[in-house]
């Protein structure tokens, strides 16, 4: 690509994607989700294979 030519465009589809996430309409989860709450059964631990990543760890080893 011609070397004018890539920084102009750069910055344009930069500016394209921050202009594009300020006028998007974000609502509310809680009007959103209309599923109703209800109790939660008891059950059995059920296990589960998992991937992760290293990040992944932490979490797993913080919240049990």
């Amino acid at each position: 690509m011609n070397n004018k030519l890539y920084k102009p465009f750069l910055f344009l589809l930069i500016l394209f994607g921050f202009s594009f996430r300020a006028f998007a309409a974000f609502e509310p989860l809680s009007e959103v989700i209309t599923t109703p709450v209800g109790p939660v059964k008891e059950s059995s631990t059920i296990k589960l294979p998992m991937i992760t990543w290293g990040g992944d760890a932490a979490t797993i080893f913080t919240n049990g």
